[in-house]
């Protein structure tokens, strides 16, 4: 379940920086380079979710091979 929530979070950094790079949030005031931030962080976390997800297809498979 943490998973979806950490996936969704990192897609969520993503459209925000998405968003933010194309102007189509205005917002005075923030940093240059917010945009790159909120791609990278939302991408690291989907590519954690991703190898957690991995780590668990291979452990269930493991399990079955053994039986």
């Amino acid at each position: 379940m943490w998973l979806i929530a950490i996936d969704a979070a990192g897609a969520l950094c993503v459209l925000a920086g998405l968003l933010i790079h194309t102007g189509a949030i205005d917002l005075p005031g923030i940093p240059p380079g917010t945009h790159l931030l909120l791609f990278a962080l939302g991408g690291l976390a989907m590519l954690g979710t991703a190898i957690q997800i991995m780590r668990f297809v291979r452990t269930a498979n493991a399990s079955k091979s053994s039986r």
